[in-house]
């Protein structure tokens, strides 16, 4: 397995539907991918490669062309046998997932690992003059911590997959998945307010016609609610499990 790009689209893939499904099993999943990438220094590098280049908004060719060299450098330290290695440790934990679905990055994924692979000078030439044009009509900036993890759940969601995939999910929750992936501090301590707050709805329309026994412990999710405070150390553990609430809640 040499195309990790491959392997980066269906782990998103299994985090959105580990959020959409409610799924532990797919969180755990995603979990142990996340723990992989910072154990294994192959798989972080990669990691960091393509979203560098996925990122990438360079009008420049020459410029373009310069600085996708310079981030490939960093495999040049890396036999193929040693990545296909790494690479499979991670395609092992997607439990005999199909990863050759098409996506949106496809073929920048295909682009990516010819130029880290490839012997043939007219495949590395082609791919080298795809990927300058992709980063010279890129118009997308993506947020990337420089360990390599995105400062979301803890890997680069596609949140144009999540919405077009899950587009029965309200608004807020989108809202809140975005934020959560790149949003400022801010933006932050807003959802979680919102998300409270509509929380808070939910349980008081539930009370008006509650059972005694439904009322104590609608009254005991209304206590924690109020009780709640935005922290930012905690907060995307804290707003997943807000939004699991509403789902259940609506």
């Amino acid at each position: 397995m040499k195309n990790f790009g491959k392997l980066k689209n269906i782990f998103n893939t299994i985090l959105a539907e580990g959020i959409s499904e409610k799924s532990d099993l797919k969180k755990d999943i995603f979990k142990k991918y996340v723990k992989t990438l910072k154990e294994n220094k192959i798989l972080k590098s990669q990691f960091d490669a393509y979203t560098k280049i996925e990122s990438m908004v360079e009008e420049n060719e020459f410029k373009a062309t310069e600085k996708i060299k310079k981030i490939l450098e960093s495999m040049k330290e890396f036999d193929e046998k040693e990545i296909y290695e790494a690479n499979n440790k991670l395609f092992n934990l997607t439990k005999g997932r199909n990863i050759d679905e098409d996506y949106k990055r496809k073929e920048l994924h295909e682009n990516i690992t010819n130029l880290i692979f490839s012997k043939d000078v007219d495949t590395y030439v082609d791919s080298l003059h795809e990927t300058v044009e992709y980063a010279k009509s890129n118009t997308t900036k993506e947020i990337v911590e420089s360990a390599g993890i995105p400062n979301s759940l803890l890997a680069s969601i596609a949140i144009g997959k999540f919405n077009d995939r899950y587009n029965d999910l309200d608004e807020t929750t989108k809202k809140a998945i975005k934020i959560i992936v790149e949003g400022d501090e801010e933006s932050k301590k807003e959802i979680f307010s919102e998300s409270i707050k509509e929380c808070l709805e939910l349980v008081n329309e539930r009370l008006k016609d509650a059972e005694p026994s439904i009322k104590e412990s609608l009254l005991l999710v209304k206590e924690n609610l109020l009780g709640r405070t935005f922290n930012s150390e905690t907060f995307k553990n804290d707003i997943v499990k807000i939004l699991d609430l509403k789902q259940d809640l609506n």
